[in-house]
């Protein structure tokens, strides 16, 4: 079957083989404009010893395990090699040296009510991120609360003073919440606002010990790999599409993490190398152009530039990374290494 796929892949325009590498092709990658429009091919597929295929662009940030859906994205369709590697893929990963962080085993269990008056809800995060979150799994593997207030009574958690008033009454009653990774917080955006003071506000469970917030989307890591990788973007949002988009499901040395703001990258990137131990591999932090300064990023991750490949990839479109495309469309991006 590898000799099949290796056919394949050399069959599509421009690809190769770096006689130099142990890659058994060297395709176009399709997540990297540069490449897409350039007859040079960048990105590398190669094979592990246990015969899972992993994939790295010289160009842009991807990096990873090679799933049917990247086969998908190049231009072949074969159910065979579909089938291949996905059971490939399945029986590798998922092996006990994978370690689930964001859930509730490590922390306070937090129940999720079962809520069957929020559609429009659901319709905004599914169109937001092209996730299934009618599903009752899907909000509780990303722990996203549909009603906020309902969350709160289930847990016994009371509500804030501040949270309390019509205004936020009027708030919470349009909020969709995101809870912290350590289950200590829970980050609320007001869906019916598109911009504004009242977009986000975040709240402690407990108000003694307070935790700084950050979100960490559902990831299975193999804290041993050869090559960590670390994700960063600003919102819940933009950290679910962007896993969504750029990311395999069957990825385990990957970490996602959204820092709430860019002032608290330096601090989130502090606390996911504390959980993970990937110190050496690759951070990938996802930035608006809006408000892009190189320099500024420089100083903020001046620290670990040292110790770490680090990439930042900058939206160039209309939207931010927190909106899937549309179908037929793609992100617009450009990629900075330092």
């Amino acid at each position: 079957m590898i000799d099949n796929i290796t056919n394949r892949l050399l069959d599509l325009k421009y690809s190769r083989i770096n006689r130099n590498g142990k890659e058994i092709a060297i395709v176009r990658c399709p997540f990297c404009g540069d490449s897409v429009n350039s007859n040079n091919p960048h990105l590398h597929i190669g094979i592990r010893e246990n015969n899972t295929l992993v994939m790295d662009c010289k160009k842009c940030f991807v990096q990873g395990t090679v799933t049917p859906e990247v086969f998908h994205k190049l231009g072949i369709y074969d159910p065979s090699i579909d089938e291949y590697i996905k059971k490939l893929n399945i029986s590798t990963y998922s092996k006990g040296y994978n370690t689930s962080f964001g859930d509730d085993s490590k922390y306070k269990s937090l129940s999720y009510p079962k809520i069957t008056d929020a559609s429009e809800k659901i319709e905004y995060l599914k169109h937001r991120t092209g996730l299934k979150f009618e599903q009752l799994k899907v909000q509780k593997s990303y722990k996203v609360v549909l009603d906020v207030k309902a969350f709160y009574e289930e847990n016994n958690i009371p509500l804030p003073n501040l949270m309390k008033s019509d205004f936020f009454q009027s708030f919470v009653s349009n909020a969709i919440g995101f809870v912290s990774y350590d289950n200590k917080s829970i980050s609320l955006r007001d869906i019916s606002k598109q911009g504004g003071s009242s977009r986000f506000r975040i709240f402690q469970f407990d108000q003694i010990k307070r935790s700084p917030y950050m979100y960490i989307p559902p990831c299975n890591v193999d804290l041993l790999t050869d090559d960590p990788v670390i994700v960063l973007a600003e919102g819940a949002f933009d950290i679910m599409c962007i896993k969504e988009y750029f990311y395999s499901e069957y990825d385990t040395n990957i970490i996602y993490g959204a820092s709430s703001s860019k002032k608290a990258y330096k601090r989130a990137l502090t606390k996911l190398l504390y959980l993970t131990g990937f110190f050496g591999g690759t951070v990938v932090v996802y930035a608006d152009s809006s408000d892009f300064d190189l320099n500024e990023y420089k100083k903020i991750f001046s620290l670990f530039i040292p110790s770490f490949t680090l990439k930042l990839v900058v939206n160039q479109g209309g939207n931010d990374f927190g909106q899937i495309p549309e179908e037929g469309n793609e992100f617009d991006f450009k990629v900075f290494k330092m």
